[in-house]
This record gives C-alpha cells, sequence and structure tokens, in this order.
C-alpha cells in the first residue's frame, strides 16, 4: 500500500476545545491512525547548531526533550509506544524518527509563526514513521530551555521549548490538533505549559489503552442537529465537579474533553473520568478553524458547518 505524509505545524500565539485522533473518514465512518509496529524508536539530534539557532538556557536539548516524553509515558490510561531513545547529530532525518533542528529536510515559512513541524508517514491507517523538526530561527520568538533563559534579541517573544516539544510528540504519536484551548494539542502555543490536559489523556488514552486503567472513565454520547445533521460542531463535555479522579497524577490539569460530530452529526465522547459534566456545543469559527483541524478533508468534505450557534445541556 502507498504511503502518504501529512505534515502538523504549531504556531506563536501571544496568550492564547477536543481532543482528535489523526486518520480517514472518507468511507463515512472515521478510522484513527496509530502506530501498529510498538515500541517506536526515537532519535534526538543533540547538533542544534544550524546556522541561526535561537535557542537559549542551560538545559540541554537532549533533556528537554526527554522531559517531553516522560509526560506522554506518564500519562493515565495511556499504554505509551514510545520506546528506546538514541541520540546522533544528524542534521536531516535519515531513515529514524528524528527529532532535531535540522539544516535540511523542512523548509520553514519564517513569516507564519510556525514553532514547529511533524512530519508523519502513513500507509493507509498505520503510522509508519515521524520526524519533528523544530523551527531554528522563527520569526520574533526564541525558544527557552529554563525560566531563567531569556532571548539574546530583546524584542523576541521567550517560547518554552517543552511546551512545543510536548505538542509535538502528541503529533507523533497520532494526535491531531485539538480546539480545547487549554489541550497541549491545541494549534497555539502558551509561552509555557508542560502538563498535559484532560483532553490530552483521553486521546492518547483512546489510541494507546491500557488492558487495566488507572483511572475508570465513561463516556457521552449524542447527536447534533438543526434541520438536519451537523457534521463538525465541535461537541466538549466541562467537567463541573470538586473530584479530581487524576489526583495521583499531579502533572495532568482538569480541562474539558471533546470531540467533532460526524457526516451524521453523531459524536462520541470517551476517556471521562467520574465528575459532573455540561456538554456543549460550539462551531468551529475561531480562533480554531476546520483548517487548525483539517476534519472536513477527512471526511471528502469541502468544510465542516458553522452556521450554528453554541448550545449547551
Amino acid at each position: 500500500m502507498a504511503a502518504a505524509m501529512a505534515a502538523f505545524a504549531l504556531l506563536h500565539a501571544l496568550p492564547a476545545h477536543s481532543y482528535l485522533p489523526m486518520g480517514d473518514g472518507s468511507g463515512g465512518v472515521f478510522v484513527s491512525a496509530h502506530w501498529q509496529s510498538t515500541p517506536i524508536p526515537i532519535e534526538i539530534s543533540t547538533n542544534v547548531s544550524a546556522v541561526g539557532t535561537k535557542l537559549q538556557g542551560s538545559t540541554s536539548f537532549q533533556t528537554v526533550i526527554q522531559n517531553s516524553l516522560n509526560s506522554w509515558n506518564q500519562a493515565p490510561n495511556f499504554q505509551t509506544p514510545l520506546g528506546t531513545v538514541t541520540t546522533s547529530t544528524a542534521q536531516a532525518p535519515d531513515g529514524t524518527n528524528l527529532i532535531c533542528f535540522c539544516t535540511s529536510g523542512v523548509v520553514f515559512n519564517q513569516n507564519d509563526g510556525t514553532l514547529a513541524l511533524t512530519v508523519t508517514q502513513f500507509s493507509g491507517s498505520q503510522i509508519t514513521g515521524a520526524n519533528i523538526f523544530f523551527n531554528p530561527n522563527p520569526t520574533g520568538v526564541c525558544f527557552i530551555t529554563d525560566s531563567n533563559a531569556s532571548c539574546a534579541n530583546g524584542t523576541d517573544f521567550a517560547q518554552d521549548l517543552q511546551t512545543v516539544a510536548t505538542h509535538e510528540l502528541g503529533h507523533f504519536i497520532g494526535l491531531d490538533h485539538s480546539a480545547v484551548v487549554r489541550a497541549t494539542m491545541y494549534p497555539f502555543a502558551p509561552a509555557k505549559e508542560t502538563q498535559l490536559s484532560w483532553d490530552d489523556v483521553a486521546g492518547a488514552s483512546l489510541l494507546y489503552p491500557k488492558a487495566a486503567l488507572d483511572v475508570g472513565t465513561g463516556g457521552i454520547s449524542g447527536t447534533i442537529s438543526k434541520t438536519g445533521a451537523v457534521f463538525g460542531a465541535h461537541v466538549f463535555a466541562n467537567p463541573t465537579g470538586s473530584n479530581n479522579p487524576f489526583g495521583a497524577f499531579p502533572s495532568i490539569r482538569k480541562t474539558p474533553i471533546g470531540t467533532l460530530s460526524d457526516l451524521s452529526g453523531n459524536y462520541t465522547i470517551i476517556g471521562l473520568p467520574p465528575d459532573d459534566y455540561v456538554v456543549y456545543a460550539e462551531p468551529l469559527d475561531g480562533p480554531v478553524l476546520d483548517g487548525n483541524v483539517a476534519w472536513a478533508q477527512d471526511f471528502g468534505q469541502g468544510s465542516v458547518m458553522t452556521d450554528f450557534t453554541t448550545r449547551f445541556h
């Protein structure tokens, strides 16, 4: 089967709702993409001397990436597929699953705010390879590796590297962008946020669930309709109780968990830990747009539906 390729960018936004897997719904039924061959070997390039690389801080690039890997590896209910990490000085993709500030293999548009790209190869619904590229010279931004660091150019915005790396590793395991503003997989990066959200945990455990869950979870299903089915509504369950079911995992933040409605207007939100919830349905009309999640394209449609107002119950 021929391989396909997709790229997922994280954009910079000054202070900036749904877990979504990569996949295909062109037959009307969405099939999530994931790694079949696990554990996934990962190579980190310790060569960060790409021309013009804007990276500051005393913590090494390798340590930052390992910290981001640990965030995912330690997530509840998630049977991590992430495997052995090796290092190299590669400055271009070399047939491995490489994470790097690379001098070749990808060209960044320095004016569009892209901080990093994950380029993923597929064979059908199976992920067969992935590379994470960090933009060595983003306009108006520098990367910092610790809180004491600052940009060499005083007018640049200091962007925490681990925040970006954790987001890109979500793409690496098979997650698309989320419309949950507080999720790690939200397509616009905050200055710093290294903890995963409930939304991220739900997405990861959807793709790679543990046989015995650390925390029991449930789901909510329904249909969004007007005069007919509403395709691509962002539906999310907002926790309103005082429970903290993931209290044994202090690196997990309480957030809404969501999804998008399919061609028939149906949705299912799974991975909900015990709590009280209010369910919202809203259009993807900003700040997250259909182009940020490619949901319509996945279903062979021109766009999601946005001609409705937010509802909740």
